[in-house]
């Protein structure tokens, strides 16, 4: 199985730095912080509903697209890649994903399609997203493409 379509719910917009969460259980979202991070999210951010990843919790995704998206909205997306990391949790990727109602994005099919500046500028982000804050780090080994990022979502099917 390959899954080339997804269902994400944003939790974050692309240049925001409030950070809701979606609550699985209860189906609604809450504002969790406002990141310390210097720079705003390059990207929209969510997670994949009813895919668990290693952690416990809905698989983290960036979303790439140039549409306006909002908070709590639930759209399609194909993954690309992943950006593999870890914090103070254990293991905890993320995928990257376009939207599929794009049209600017939704032929994409690889990470190496995306600006590489972007993607530079989302790890960096990452990397910096828990300064400041008591007991938190984040290393981030880098990207991986499609492939990679569809064995962790297919290992979330299965579990």
């Amino acid at each position: 199985m390959r899954p080339q379509r997804i269902n994400a719910i944003i939790e974050m917009v692309s240049g925001s730095k409030e950070k809701y969460a979606f609550d699985a259980k209860t189906g609604k979202i809450t504002l969790k912080r406002v990141m310390n991070a210097p720079l705003p999210r390059p990207f929209n951010y969510g997670c994949l509903p009813n895919l668990k990843g290693g952690d416990g919790v809905e698989l983290d995704v960036f979303v790439i697209s140039s549409k306006p998206l909002r908070v709590g909205e639930r759209i399609q997306v194909r993954p690309i890649g992943i950006l593999h990391m870890t914090d103070e949790k254990g293991i905890d990727s993320k995928i990257v994903s376009v939207d599929l109602s794009d049209r600017r994005f939704n032929k994409a099919r690889s990470i190496r399609q995306i600006d590489q500046a972007a993607l530079q500028n989302l790890r960096e982000l990452v990397e910096h997203n828990k300064d400041g804050e008591k007991d938190k780090w984040v290393n981030v080994f880098g990207f991986a493409d499609a492939d990679s990022a569809i064995k962790s979502i297919v290992g979330a099917m299965s579990k």
